[in-house]
């Protein structure tokens, strides 16, 4: 790429925060035509365009819970004739709270487990109202309000909800949020709703993580690393992949230890343990076996064996969960937030002849730095620690382009260090921006690192912070990426 010496201007954002109280009051519906029950809202009004004003709210009124636990597969809907579809049917007036001001929800955890809640004036209910209530009805620990937060969760779009923020509206407004942050289809826009999640905080050290030692807590974690896994946001290379899926059937199906080894019907559920793009049954001639299915299916049963022979004869769920999240702390993506997007791939002849010029991505953000993942690829094509890189968000409201945030990172190339840059295209740019602000700042305030310099500021003199140990230079593949290359200036010794 051609070299340049011009660096890009630059300006701070901050989160966004949605003004919720001009919104009607609806019902809330669980359905489930999409893995699990989600969320439908009846007779939202549209929301004010001053979306991003912070509004205060307060909750006074008490809560109520339901004490049981059910799993995802019994958590189906009954409407009743009033078009009002809740849990266990409609509600009953009684003498307590009015029936327009009990809320029937449920929080979702990813070991698939459902927390049906009656909330009193749940309109108003806060985040951290709710995570208390999931904190009691699971018994976590004290620190699990550091560990985890409440997330509205869509097929299209994923949001950390704050602590003071009202479930209820966000879901009322969520297709306003989806017209924002998403390019999909008005069609598709108007059937995506969210489930309320139990999920990792993605402001929580991968440090302090692996200080946990309480099983409930290390359940959850290994749950959603797990789903991460085998949804393809987690890439790893073939021999971990292996040992994530041998112990993960460990977990379930116990140790194979005085056991022959797998039953046909285990080694050929291949899809339980592994992402389904490992397991896609390629082509082939008619007759012959499938030899890379047959590859995992025999390295699945060696990594089973293995790791059983290795455990001690007393091993406690704790020792597998730490276990399985250990091979998944050594890498950069690890407790990401992850956003959909396209980038510029090199264009060679042939994709300029049939258009193919760039790819999706995922763009995964954590407390150390950014990583760009292929989708259904098992690779990770860039990883960059916030001590060495800039950013800078740019929209063009004017423009029909995408909103884009550009990547500048440092590289060496040969003796001279260049910087490299690169162009993420999405809807959620913006909130890129805004959680790699929030980052920057927090890892300045927490840990006393200096923050990166932004092109607005000097050049680049330094890089200041330690460089963590997962952000490891051989995992970036940077000939998949667009890159332009700029010259450094100076560089400190």
């Amino acid at each position: 790429m051609k070299k340049s010496d011009s660096p890009l201007p630059c300006s701070p954002l901050e989160l966004p925060v949605f003004n919720c109280s001009n919104l009607c009051s609806g019902f809330i519906h669980w359905l489930t035509p999409w893995k699990m029950s989600i969320i439908f809202v009846t007779n939202p009004k549209e929301p004010n365009e001053d979306v991003k004003e912070e509004t205060t709210l307060l909750v006074g009124e008490s809560v109520e819970s339901s004490r049981e636990r059910i799993t995802l597969s019994t958590c189906i809907s009954d409407t009743s004739t009033s078009g009002m579809a809740i849990l266990g049917g409609p509600l009953q007036a009684s003498s307590g709270p009015k029936v327009s001001d009990v809320l029937e929800l449920c929080i979702y955890l990813r070991d698939q487990t459902v927390i049906p809640l009656k909330v009193n004036n749940g309109q108003q209910a806060q985040t951290e109202d709710l995570f208390r209530i999931v904190q009691e009805e699971q018994k976590l620990p004290p620190e699990a309000a550091n560990v985890f937060s409440l997330w509205l969760v869509s097929p299209s779009l994923e949001l950390r909800l704050k602590k003071n923020h009202r479930p209820y509206y966000l879901v009322q407004q969520w297709q306003e949020l989806c017209k924002l942050y998403t390019d999909q289809k008005a069609e598709y826009k108007l059937r995506d709703t969210p489930l309320l999640m139990l999920q990792r905080n993605v402001f929580y050290s991968k440090e302090e993580e692996m200080k946990l030692n309480d099983e409930t807590t290390l359940s959850l974690l290994y749950h959603e690393a797990q789903y991460n896994v085998l949804e393809g946001r987690y890439v790893v290379d073939k021999l971990d992949y292996d040992e994530l899926a041998a112990i993960q059937f460990i977990i379930e199906e116990g140790n194979l230890i005085g056991v022959k080894g797998l039953t046909q019907n285990q080694r050929h559920n291949l899809e339980r343990f592994y992402p389904e793009f490992l397991c896609k049954r390629r082509w082939q001639i008619p007759g012959l076996k499938n030899s890379s299915r047959n590859d995992i299916e025999v390295r699945f049963e060696e990594a089973v064996v293995r790791i059983s022979q290795a455990l001690p004869e007393q091993y406690s769920k704790v020792s597998l969960y730490k276990m399985y999240l250990q091979l998944l702390w050594n890498t950069p993506f690890y407790g990401s937030a992850y956003f959909s997007a396209v980038v510029d791939r090199p264009t060679s002849k042939l994709q300029m002849v049939f258009g193919v010029h760039s790819m999706h991505v995922w763009v995964c953000i954590n407390t150390e730095g950014v990583c760009i993942i292929e989708k259904d690829k098992d690779f990770v094509d860039l990883a960059v620690p916030f001590t060495e890189m800039s950013w800078h968000f740019h929209d063009d409201l004017e423009d029909e382009k995408l909103p884009s945030l550009f990547i500048q990172f440092l590289v060496k190339d040969g003796e001279e260090t260049v910087t490299k840059l690169l162009e993420i295209n999405s809807r959620q740019a913006k909130l890129m921006n805004a959680l790699i602000d929030s980052m920057v700042k927090r890892k300045r305030q927490q840990q006393h690192v200096h923050r990166p310099r932004r092109y607005s500021e000097q050049s680049y003199d330094s890089v200041d912070g330690a460089i963590s140990s997962t952000f490891n230079k051989s995992l970036n593949k940077l000939k998949r990426l667009s890159l332009d290359t700029y010259t450094v200036a100076e560089v400190k010794s």
